[in-house]
């Protein structure tokens, strides 16, 4: 996803290709688009994928996933689906990614925990690289005491007046 923009501007999908050239195809795509950060699954195998594409240059943010972290990136997504904040491609130009979209699931467990998958037998890869992109370009929360604060630096009250007490043609009432 492009900043300004927030349109989903490159998809390369691709498997069984050689670890060197998948890496060189992600640095050329980061480079095509003004070095854009790219966040990636840092946890388990996907460790070994955000240092070699760190050691590769490419400007890389680990994003470890967790049930937390995973629901957060999930609902940042569909936040900013809901609001036409970002803009994904024509279903006729990425039907994957739009098919993995439509069918992605939300489930509450027994223990009230909401789990975000697709469903058996279909992956969720082009969902999880685009609530990533998003993560990227998400408007970050706003701390409110942290505004207020800047706003009062700048606030100068106003010299303290005398109440007003009439004068020579001053009558009450009237």
């Amino acid at each position: 996803a492009q900043e300004g923009a927030k349109r989903v501007v490159c998809a390369d999908r691709f498997h069984r290709v050689d670890w060197s050239i998948t890496v060189e195809r992600v640095k050329a795509a980061s480079e095509r688009y003004h070095h854009a950060k790219i966040f990636v699954d840092s946890t388990g195998v996907g460790e070994p994928v955000f240092e070699t594409l760190k050691k590769a240059g490419v400007p890389v943010e680990a994003y470890p996933f967790t049930t937390k972290s995973k629901g957060a990136l999930v609902d940042n997504l569909s936040m900013m689906l809901e609001k036409g904040e970002i803009t994904l491609p024509r279903a006729d130009l990425w039907p994957i990614g739009i098919d993995e979209l439509e069918s992605f699931e939300f489930a509450v467990s027994e223990t009230g925990h909401i789990r975000t998958s697709a469903p058996s037998g279909l992956h969720d890869d082009c969902v999880i690289a685009v609530a990533l992109a998003a993560w990227a370009c998400r408007k970050p929360p706003v701390d409110v005491n942290a505004a207020l604060d800047r706003m009062l630096e700048h606030y100068k009250p106003r010299e303290r007046r005398e109440p007003f007490t009439g004068g020579s043609d001053y009558r009450p009432g009237i």
